[in-house]
């Protein structure tokens, strides 16, 4: 149950819902949202004097080892800055004892809310600090150009866990950003790609490669379909372009086939898979 309640370390993870201005609905309801429709009232929110009562935002206990965090939307100007300090005092308080690989978030969620690329790095130093993992970040909406992607790059470079789903569309990215971002998690050095999944057969586990869902359409990157063909032959650039026929998603791909040997060097490991899915990419216009 992904938006369900449940033990923290032994303990109920608190869910952070101290008023950010009135909030339109009643909050999240008790016990979280019904199981697979995310979390309980998701309505908008009403930013107001930065100076005034706390940040709204929701923190929900999934699996009770992983928490997920969404912010409130339409936030600007000073507004972020308390944003930013509040979340950081939160997972402060709430996060004491981490795992041998840091906290693990389910989501990251920022989207429409006009960061732009300084206070995006001022929010990943905050996530770092804390050793907060996102298995999903989604910063679409948010106003990022180049710089931007590349403080979310470095962020995950240096994660000990690959982010599974980048939700980075309506930007401000160009060529250049996106082909360091690909560059770089394909490197050798950066141990967390490709990101693997194992599925059970009888009673041995297949393990295979599944692509890094990326989203980047209603950016600023020109020519997209040669950008595409670039990335493959000049770039070397390991990704599937997921077609209309679902036979691909955030969680399989059709090119995948199962890993069987140890010890496989990434440049192997991608002869049995893709690194990336680039979804919509092609819709830039």
């Amino acid at each position: 149950d992904p938006w369900g309640g449940g033990p923290w370390g032994g303990e109920s993870f608190p869910s952070w819902d101290a008023g950010y201005g009135p909030m339109k609905g009643a909050g999240p309801a008790k016990g979280g949202a019904p199981k697979g429709r995310g979390p309980a009232n998701d309505s908008k929110w009403t930013p107001q004097d930065p100076k005034g009562p706390p940040l709204k935002m929701h923190t929900v206990p999934v699996h009770g080892s992983l928490f997920a965090l969404k912010a409130p939307e339409g936030l600007s100007g000073d507004a972020i800055d308390k944003f930013i300090v509040e979340v950081d005092e939160f997972l402060k308080k709430n996060l004491k004892t981490p795992g041998p690989k840091g906290y693990t978030a389910s989501t990251i969620d920022v989207a429409n809310v006009k960061l732009g690329d300084a206070k995006l790095k001022q929010l990943l130093d905050v996530l770092e600090k804390h050793q907060v993992r996102p298995q999903v970040v989604k910063v679409y909406k948010c106003g990022l150009g180049d710089e931007g992607l590349k403080h979310l790059c470095m962020f995950a470079a240096l994660s000990p866990e690959p982010i599974a789903e980048f939700h980075m569309s309506h930007n401000k990215i160009t060529r250049d950003g996106c082909l360091d971002f690909f560059m770089t998690l394909q490197d050798s050095s950066v141990a967390a790609y490709p990101r693997f999944s194992s599925d059970a057969q009888g009673a041995k586990a297949a393990t295979k490669i599944v692509p890094v869902w990326i989203r980047l359409e209603r950016n600023a990157i020109s020519n997209a379909a040669q950008f595409i063909e670039e990335l493959r032959d000049l770039h070397k650039v390991s990704f599937c372009v997921p077609e209309g026929d679902r036979s691909c998603s955030a969680g399989v791909c059709k090119l995948s086939k199962p890993v069987v040997q140890d010890g496989l060097g990434k440049e192997q490991l991608l002869e049995h898979g893709k690194l990336f899915h680039l979804a919509w990419f092609g819709n830039q216009s």
